[in-house]
């Protein structure tokens, strides 16, 4: 997407930036009390992509979509199953099954 024109930019930084700020602070403390909170990761990701939209400077531009592309591959990870504990169900089952087997 190419940059907006810096007037542009400049107006929905002051009218959107601390709306922003506000979000990612929301998402992050909701990741940080569940860590695997796919959805909160994917919400991070789109927000840190609406930031760079906002930033005059081109470096941290690309920092916030460096940052966007690893939560939502940190969100993928934990849909796949990656670093996931098994369902409880599976474990109560195996459990059973080591209890019978005795």
């Amino acid at each position: 997407m190419p940059p907006l024109p810096e007037k542009a930019r400049a107006e929905l930084e002051k009218d959107n930036g601390p709306l922003v700020e506000e979000g990612l602070k929301a998402l992050q403390k909701a990741v940080e009390i569940k860590p695997n909170y796919s959805d909160a990761m994917v919400y991070l990701s789109l927000t840190y992509r609406e930031r760079s939209h906002l930033d005059a400077d081109k470096k941290l531009h690309e920092t916030d979509i460096q940052q966007a592309n690893e939560w939502v591959q940190k969100a993928l990870d934990i849909r796949k199953g990656v670093g996931r504990r098994p369902p409880q169900r599976r474990r109560r089952r195996e459990l059973r099954s080591l209890f019978l087997a005795v």
